[in-house]
């Protein structure tokens, strides 16, 4: 309609025709440009707030995994007390090490998910903002940049499986020796 306008000629009536057809089009009712954007920005808005949120399922399973760490830490700690009792060795160097990888994989995990929780966090506070046509580059810089190396954090997770086989393999390599003293010998 613009288009058409632009080729009438000036004060024509149907030059105004043109451009109040396409005013309505653009700010009409909910059916024009303008309201089905709003609408669109309304849908996206809430898509990156869903999946940037630190929703209840991952409070859980931090929740989760803390307590299990925990709990590790203290049979850990248990087995040494335990073992240095009952054994009179001041140190169990694999389980030391069980533990000392349990703690740091354990930080570890806790800050890589505590620099995305933040990247998450600032990435939807700046589109909430609705930057204004000149800043949507530098937003989409910003947004970059608080997003940076999750998928290197997300990665991370393989990880825990072979920190999980290593600690593992730490603790069966401090408690085999002991382990051995306890078995029955046959007759």
């Amino acid at each position: 309609m613009v288009q058409k306008a632009q080729l009438e000629p000036e004060r024509s009536i149907l030059r105004d025709a043109y451009l109040s057809y396409a005013t309505d089009i653009l700010k009409g009712d909910d059916a024009s440009i303008e309201a089905r954007l709003k609408a669109l920005r309304t849908r996206q808005l809430a898509a990156v707030k869903r999946q940037t949120s630190f929703g209840p399922l991952m409070w859980l399973g931090w929740t989760a995994s803390t307590l299990l760490v925990l709990a590790l830490l203290a049979a850990l700690a248990e087995t040494q007390l335990f073992l240095r009792h009952r054994f009179r060795r001041r140190w169990n160097r694999g389980l030391i090490a069980a533990g000392a990888l349990l703690t740091a994989g354990f930080a570890v995990l806790l800050l890589f998910t505590v620099w995305t929780h933040r990247g998450m966090a600032d990435t939807r506070a700046l589109l909430d903002g609705a930057p204004p046509g000149p800043a949507i580059p530098r937003a989409g810089q910003d947004t970059a940049a608080h997003l940076a190396h999750t998928g290197f954090r997300a990665a991370a997770a393989v990880w825990i499986v072979i920190g999980g086989a290593l600690l593992m393999a730490l603790a069966e390599t401090g408690l085999r020796q002991h382990i051995n003293d306890y078995r029955f010998r046959p007759r």
